[in-house]
């Protein structure tokens, strides 16, 4: 079952943004890499790379999608999140991004 949005604010950390989304009733920890971020910046020329939190929140539709196929395939990290890196972008269909 995919994973649903919450649209709870996501929190900078050291390994990026931690943001959760929702497993039916219970959340899923998830996290985008600063890399990912600054692809999606570099990408979209009006966004600072410095503004992790502005790209998060410009591009959140697609990285949830990205962190929801992770979850539905089973990849966690070590902690138990979904982490969604740049190598997942690469896989994600340009309409997606």
């Amino acid at each position: 079952m995919p994973l649903s949005s919450i649209g709870v604010p996501g929190d900078d950390d050291l390994e990026g943004i931690i943001f959760a989304m929702a497993n039916g009733d219970q959340q899923q920890v998830c996290v985008v890499t600063p890399g990912v971020l600054a692809d999606l910046a570099q990408a979209d020329m009006s966004l600072s790379p410095r503004d992790e939190i502005h790209i998060f929140n410009s591009h959140r539709d697609a990285i949830e999608r990205m962190a929801s196929q992770k979850f539905d395939a089973g990849i966690f990290d070590h902690a138990g999140r979904i982490k969604v890196e740049s190598l997942d972008l690469l896989r994600a269909p340009r309409a997606v991004i």
